[in-house]
């Protein structure tokens, strides 16, 4: 079963350039699970009400053929796979009005106690997660390059804006603290084509993390630790960036 809906991206879901921002994408992915979910008896309501768990994001790879720009009209499909042991396949496509695939992604979802914050596996739930059939538009994850070139530090405390119902910093928001670290400067002419990140360990309110950025070139790597305890782990590459919106 696949759930698809339409979106025309306004000035929220866009950056300075009128290009769609990588967090806004990952926004409207959770979003789209999450209405798919619900359609197929497994969303959030459901699973709190009769086993209080959550899904939780654990890894996603995004892959930018073309970012779409302010005014632009998109489709976004999402579909499932087979679980693997405990983790839960998601993929996505994002599609222009003449069906042009823009990017894709793939996605592992992980379900949660909301209680003791540990992965927990419910065979009864692999029942209620739909397969779709379809084949994955990423058939293997990417490997998160080495952290070689120039270093960049910054420490970071979750402020409010970072939180999400779960009560931890949402998935989404490492996104937008890569795109801080970039800056700017960089993002004005070169834009986000690969994006990796895996989730260790959430980030919960009052902890302080140490954001390490590097970048050699093209590839990019970043990785969030708070003492030892490294939380999660970004990589991808960067591109030119085509001619921006008219704003």
């Amino acid at each position: 079963m696949k759930y698809a809906e339409g979106l025309t991206l306004k000035t929220g879901n866009c950056d300075f350039t009128g290009r769609w921002k990588l967090s806004d994408i990952m926004i409207q992915f959770q979003e789209l699970a999450g209405a798919h979910c619900d359609r197929a008896g497994c969303g959030r309501r459901d699973m709190l009400e009769k086993y209080s768990v959550v899904w939780i994001l654990t890894r996603s790879e995004i892959r930018m053929a073309r970012y779409p720009l302010l005014g632009e009209r998109v489709r976004i499909e999402t579909f499932t796979h087979p679980n693997r042991k405990v983790f839960f396949p998601r993929s996505y496509r994002i599609l222009d009005e003449a069906g042009n695939e823009l990017g894709s992604s793939l996605t592992y979802w992980v379900l949660c106690d909301i209680h003791t914050r540990k992965i927990t596996y419910l065979p009864q739930i692999a029942s209620l997660f739909p397969d779709s059939g379809i084949p994955s538009p990423i058939t293997r994850f990417m490997d998160i390059p080495d952290t070689v070139g120039e270093k960049a530090v910054l420490s970071r405390q979750p402020l409010y804006t970072d939180l999400d119902v779960n009560r931890h910093v949402n998935n989404t928001r490492y996104a937008d603290w890569l795109s801080d670290m970039l800056g700017p400067e960089l993002l004005e002419r070169q834009e986000i084509g690969d994006f990796m990140i895996d989730y260790h360990h959430e980030v919960r309110p009052g902890q302080q993390l140490e954001l390490s950025l590097w970048r050699d070139g093209e590839r990019f790597t970043m990785a969030g630790r708070c003492g030892d305890v490294l939380h999660f782990n970004i990589g991808g590459t960067l591109s030119p960036s085509p001619q921006h919106a008219m704003l």
